[in-house]
């Protein structure tokens, strides 16, 4: 069983602006102080939203703010 953590993240405005019809789960690969931050509530969706072309999927618009502990040259 996979016992790896979970995080959710909800756009709650969507289902205020929007009638939801259907709806679908998946997953994204992060780097760990996008992970950091997003555990911070450091998350932004709104005006994001997803492309699916050719079976990829991709979410455009998402802002994860840096970590604000890190010490990565990358962030």
């Amino acid at each position: 069983m996979d016992s790896k953590p979970h995080i959710a993240i909800t756009n709650r405005r969507a289902f205020h602006d929007y009638e939801i019809i259907e709806e679908h789960e998946a997953a994204i690969e992060l780097f760990g102080w996008e992970v950091k931050s997003i555990r911070q509530g450091s998350c932004q969706l709104k005006g994001s939203h997803i492309l699916i072309r050719s079976g990829e999927i991709k979410i455009v618009g998402m802002h994860v703010s840096p970590y604000t502990f890190s010490h990565e040259s990358d962030v």
